[in-house]
């Protein structure tokens, strides 16, 4: 039959997600076995007659890559597919395509389409590829690396030959520089102009206020695009007349000269020392004898990790220069920092309480959450609460607010304000909150109500459909699906519906269409590709369930099986409508089901050895339905007939 036809008739007499009339008497309603058979026919008519098969270019691809390369060679294409301009075919992309499409990609879509480009010169070694014209006339070759920034803004040509005769630190610097100075429309990409002219101080002005992750940079840092304009300025010996505008602010010339002042009496470990207090103190807008205990205090509960320890480090050379007789009293605040110093660590209520002590010195909120977490240790709370609390309480300590003012409303908003990573430590802290109601010491710290589960917000889907998602929950409470399986089922079908609809998909589909789509899309978004084989799983099984040949007395027996607490994984009535054709369920009886075991048995069209598991796994659903009968509460029986399906 194959050989009968030509080109993409054969695959557009069976459609890929619809079983033709033709073929539903072998089929029946199962589509993933038609599916199997098709790709496996189509394989064949390609390898023999060399033509293309398949009426889309990105499906012929993914078959001529899956049969050349391996299965995981047609994953990129699915990407490929809303990358690519409207009305070009992968066979259209040639290299400078190729690269403007790269430069505006990022992250998972990015990586994908680097991974298809691959895959598209790879396929140019194919013999069964020549001819179909689906690739490119000529390979693509490598694409520039996000961090490859010559290749991404080439310089012209007096800036290259300056990088060509600058050492590697420069020219490092020089190609990163230049990049930021295009991408931020400071020159003209097609402009001959030298490094002075790159550098002016207008642009260096500029250059010092741009952040690189605003611009997609993972790295460099800010800090590192600093240090790369310094040694151009050096290198090419341009005024640094920007630099001085830019960085010199009140609070920082006060730093420079403390710091001069310690080197003047060779206070070279003091001044390393207090980097990190300086560093905190500069973006606070303080000069060092502005600091006060409340600063450092407030400062010290907003870090976490070893910045803690490098902090109270800086602290405490700072209160050793009180020491210091003859030091400049100006450029020393006006007490220490407060913290306290030398305490044993196995002497951990000591420790808790000289804190407390000295944050109510500081502070009176301050000294409030200082007591609050003294108590908690008292009645036993773990370090892992305090933990959570610690997140709580930098952001409460800040604002002024006290424990007892921390409600479910602050915690809420606190949810949607902190980074991902912090969310855990969020609902931790609530928790704690919650355990904290039943000690009686803590009543004047604690919130009067209890503050209860914080809304989840885990998901990064976006809300079905109202149509749909209620179709949805009729379909999963008619089949019978628990609570975690019903959440299985509302996940997987989110992410296909947000993969699908930047393929075409109806924004208000029913559940049929959605069920209809390419499960493959969900290998192609980054949010869905770790769970998509999970996902494909849950879904296929929901299509197979709306595929039976439902009549209204297969879903009667059906819910009369779920209602006599038969789970769906163990609910005989799919499995035997399976074989019934258009049997009702009272038409069935023990000569259907030897029948239906024999030709199980027997060499068929499934197996030329025959089935012997699926005949078994066939009489164990009949003997499950004979044990439903058997239950006096069982609605079904009058739907079936009074004879039973298996001999004593």
């Amino acid at each position: 039959m194959m050989m009968s036809y030509r080109g993409t008739e054969l695959s557009e007499r069976f459609p890929a997600n619809k079983i033709p009339a033709s073929a539903q008497r072998i089929f029946k309603c199962e589509l993933t076995r038609y599916q199997s058979w098709r790709r496996r026919i189509l394989d064949l008519q390609f390898l023999s007659s060399g033509e293309v098969v398949d009426t889309d270019p990105i499906v012929a691809l993914q078959r001529l890559a899956r049969l050349e390369i391996s299965e995981w060679a047609i994953n990129p294409f699915y990407v490929l597919r809303k990358i690519i301009p409207d009305g070009v075919n992968p066979g259209q992309i040639d290299r400078d395509l190729a690269i403007q499409i790269n430069a505006r990609l990022s992250g998972g879509e990015r990586m994908y389409f680097r991974s298809a480009c691959r895959v598209l010169d790879r396929l140019q070694g194919s013999t069964l590829a020549k001819g179909t014209g689906l690739l490119p006339d000529e390979t693509i070759g490598p694409l520039p690396r996000a961090k490859d920034h010559r290749a991404n803004a080439p310089m012209p040509e007096r800036l290259e030959q300056e990088y060509q005769d600058a050492p590697a630190s420069v020219r490092m610097a020089l190609a990163f520089v230049y990049r930021v100075a295009v991408l931020c429309e400071l020159c003209e990409a097609s402009a001959n102009i030298s490094p002075k002219e790159l550098l002016t101080e207008q642009t260096l002005k500029a250059l010092r206020g741009i952040e690189p992750a605003e611009l997609g940079f993972d790295r460099p840092s800010k800090k590192t695009l600093e240090d790369y304009l310094n040694r151009l300025i050096r290198h090419f010996s341009i005024p640094d007349v920007g630099r001085s505008q830019y960085a010199e602010t009140a609070e920082a010339k006060a730093w420079s000269e403390f710091r001069r002042e310690l080197s003047n009496r060779d206070m070279t470990s003091l001044k390393s020392r207090i980097e990190t207090v300086s560093k905190l103190a500069i973006s606070h807008g303080l000069a060092p004898h502005e600091l006060t205990p409340a600063w450092f205090a407030r400062t010290c509960i907003s870090l976490e990790g070893y910045i803690v320890a490098h902090f109270r480090t800086g602290a405490f050379a700072i209160d050793a220069l009180f020491e210091h007789e003859d030091f400049p009293r100006e450029l020393l605040p006006e007490q220490p920092s407060g913290f306290v110093k030398h305490m044993p660590a196995h002497r951990e209520k000591d420790k808790s309480a000289a804190v407390a002590k000295s944050a109510r010195r500081a502070d009176p909120v301050l000294g409030r959450w200082a007591s609050f977490f003294e108590k908690l240790r008292q009645v036993g709370f773990t370090e892992n609460e305090l933990n959570m609390l610690s997140a709580v309480r930098a952001v409460a300590v800040n604002r002024g607010i006290p424990p007892r003012t921390v409600d479910r409303d602050f915690l809420i908003e606190l949810l949607d304000t902190v980074p991902t990573r912090q969310r855990a430590r969020v609902h931790g802290a609530a928790r704690a909150m919650d355990r904290a109601a039943g000690f009686i010491e803590l009543a004047t710290y604690r919130p009067e109500e209890l503050v209860g589960p914080l809304p989840d917000g885990r998901s990064s889907f976006e809300e079905l459909p109202a149509g749909l998602s209620t179709e949805l929950d009729q379909l999963v409470a008619r089949i019978g699906y628990g609570d975690s399986t019903k959440r299985s089922v509302k996940a997987a079908a989110k992410a296909l519906f947000r993969s699908s609809a930047a393929n075409g998909l109806s924004r208000t589909p029913s559940v049929a269409e959605l069920l209809s789509r390419d499960f493959g899309t969900l290998a192609s978004s980054s949010k869905t590709q770790a769970q998509a084989p999970r996902y494909e799983r849950t879904l296929i099984a929901l299509r197979d369930f709306i595929d039976l040949p439902w009549t209204e007395s297969w879903r009667q027996l059906y819910a009369a099986a779920k209602d006599a607490g038969c789970a769906p994984a163990r609910n005989p009535v799919p499995c035997l409508m399976e074989y019934a054709g258009d049997r009702s369920p009272e038409q069935l009886n023990v000569h259907w089901v030897q029948s239906v075991e024999r030709k199980l048995r027997r060499p068929n069209e499934l197996s030329v050895h025959g089935r012997a598991d699926l005949a078994k796994t066939f009489l164990a659903n009949v003997q499950r339905l004979e044990d439903l009968r058997s239950q006096p509460g069982f609605r079904g029986g009058p739907l079936l007939s009074e004879a039973r399906l298996l001999p004593r």
